[in-house]
């Protein structure tokens, strides 16, 4: 649910693929993780704020766009990853275990998705002007630095949660193809983003509910068939 209401603001702004990069560049943070021993879901959220944080610094000093900048960090952290992580965990990595989850997993993705969940409902006037034009949203006094640095925090929580549940590699598929399903059926941006929560979230149970019928099948890639199949199908009734 979480990862959808994010994507919508996402496709807006024209960062699908840059969300799908911010997916990968958790890598090292989960190979230090597992070096150190502790949960994979802070050494991905550290590592991506980070990398976010250097995006900022040095775009303030260059001219390169923050799609270039998160490339150059997406192949950096590629390398990084593959260096660090054997290949059962990087394989993991990648995709996902969901199966493999435990109490205290569940009780950190809860109030992850809970706390983007209150922040975007909060600033969502602010991020609606803001992913509409930045100039705009400046002559209505809103402070565009911070509501970029929020944004991207709360789309790296959700990454980070999203690696626990569906991997890397997959992830960027939970904010985007929800967004551009919704985009395709809704009249305006708050139906947009309703539609949007609606399909990931049913495309998420409809996912797992079909791996519990057939275990050889990965939930991950489920639910993003799942998804895709809701894409497909949203054409159908496209406004």
């Amino acid at each position: 649910m979480a990862g959808s209401f994010l994507g919508v603001f996402v496709i807006s702004r024209k960062m699908a693929l840059v969300s799908d990069a911010l997916s990968h560049v958790a890598l090292p943070g989960v190979g230090i993780a597992l070096l150190l021993g502790i949960d994979i879901f802070w050494g991905a959220l550290a590592f991506l704020m980070t990398s976010l944080f250097l995006v900022n610094k040095i775009k303030s000093k260059t001219r390169l766009s923050e799609e270039t900048l998160v490339g150059i960090i997406f192949t950096f952290s590629i390398a990084i990853g593959v260096l660090l992580l054997p290949g059962e965990e990087l394989l993991e990595s990648l995709f996902g275990d969901i199966d493999a989850l435990g109490q205290n997993d569940f009780w950190i993705i809860l109030a992850g998705a809970i706390l983007i969940i209150i922040f975007s409902f909060k600033f969502f006037r602010e991020f609606s002007l803001v992913s509409f034009s930045e100039d705009w949203a400046r002559i209505q006094k809103i402070n565009v630095p911070f509501m970029n640095f929020l944004f991207f925090s709360l789309l790296a929580l959700s990454v980070a949660i999203g690696i626990k549940l569906i991997g890397a590699l997959l992830m960027s598929s939970l904010l985007i193809i929800p967004a551009a399903a919704s985009l395709n059926i809704s009249r305006n941006f708050f139906q947009t983003t309703i539609i949007s929560v609606i399909f990931g979230v049913v495309g998420m149970i409809a996912g797992l509910y079909f791996t519990s019928i057939f275990p050889a099948i990965p939930s991950g890639p489920a639910v993003v068939l799942v998804e895709i199949l809701f894409f497909g199908l949203s054409f159908l009734f496209k406004k």
